[in-house]
């Protein structure tokens, strides 16, 4: 049976609860209940935590000042691949030349996160083809700085790294339902995606990791704000190939499968978007990961249900029992 697609909302702070879990009533009298289980079969499952909201203690998981500066390096290093990077890059390749002409509003942050890629194989000394999605080269051209020690360097990129490998964690742990509680390790790669009036970034998946995920460090939430969506994983066909938009919010985390088909629509407004991107590996990349046991496709979402059981009406010739056909299973 093929699922919806169901969302797990988490809730910030330090405990987290499954949206959507049904507990049944206390009080429903079990010898007139028909108990209903009731699953769905690989549902794309997502956390959405808010990382700069207070908790009940009054701290965040991330300061909102901490926040704006990660923004403002993301949106710093975008200007510069823009203006210098990038011209050098269409100058010394002309097949790239020739494909980002013919591209489409996609075509910048599809550069700058490839540009971003060679720098943290550089520094990370990574396989160039764990980091390449859908086996486009990722070249290294004469005259181009492929160094951002800023961000690297960074406290601010180090607290956000810490509450992603955390959060992600726990996200499995919690689809293993509870069977490896304990400290996960990986191995991380965030990158970061600029949007501004009209951009936007077609639908792609980051297969071969454990998960993949966004954090809104700066976004427009005003009225037809941009979206970032799901497509639907049960394929194209009626009554399927619906879309999920997620409505982000600024300071949100939104954790998801790496398989999730998904993409950002366009931006409507005069403004400037920061998301940082990230994919979690095992420690010793995607070569580690099994995909038989892959959590997040492995998951099964289970609810129960008591249903009154239908009313004797009587029992006919063949010794049926008729039922209320609004109550029966």
């Amino acid at each position: 049976m093929p699922s919806l697609v169901v969302a797990a909302a988490a809730v910030a702070g330090l405990w987290f609860e499954q949206a959507g879990a049904i507990t049944p009533p206390a009080a429903a009298d079990k010898s007139d209940t028909i108990q209903q289980d009731v699953k769905y079969i690989w549902p794309t499952t997502t956390w959405s935590v808010p990382l700069t909201t207070p908790t009940n203690g009054g701290k965040s998981l991330l300061d909102a000042s901490l926040v704006e500066r990660l923004a403002d390096m993301g949106e710093k290093a975008f200007d510069t691949y823009v203006n210098d990077i990038l011209p050098k890059e269409l100058e010394a390749d002309s097949q790239f030349a020739r494909e980002f002409a013919a591209s489409d509003a996609t075509r910048i942050n599809a550069g700058f996160s490839r540009w971003q890629k060679r720098v943290y194989s550089d520094l990370k000394k990574v396989p160039l083809i764990e980091l390449s999605w859908d086996g486009s080269p990722i070249p290294k051209y004469k005259k181009v700085n492929y160094k951002w020690q800023e961000l690297y360097d960074s406290r601010e990129y180090k607290s956000l790294r810490f509450q992603i490998e955390r959060l992600t964690g726990m996200y499995l742990n919690n689809l293993g339902k509870g069977d490896d509680q304990t400290r996960r390790r990986f191995r991380t790669f965030i990158w970061v995606e600029v949007f501004r009036q009209a951009d936007s970034m077609r639908p792609h998946v980051h297969t071969g990791a454990h998960t993949a995920g966004v954090f809104f460090s700066r976004y427009s939430s005003d009225e037809g704000a941009q979206k970032f969506a799901f497509e639907d994983p049960r394929g194209i066909n009626p009554p399927f190939g619906k879309t999920h938009n997620h409505q982000p919010q600024q300071g949100e985390l939104l954790i998801f499968p790496s398989w999730a088909s998904h993409f950002v629509t366009p931006h409507p407004m005069n403004s400037t978007n920061v998301f940082f991107n990230f994919v979690c590996w095992p420690p010793d990349g995607a070569p580690e990961l099994d995909w038989e046991d892959d959590t997040t496709g492995d998951y099964v979402y289970t609810k129960q249900l008591n249903i009154k059981r239908p009313k004797d009406r009587g029992t006919q010739a063949s010794g049926t029992v008729k039922t209320d056909r609004r109550t029966e299973l």
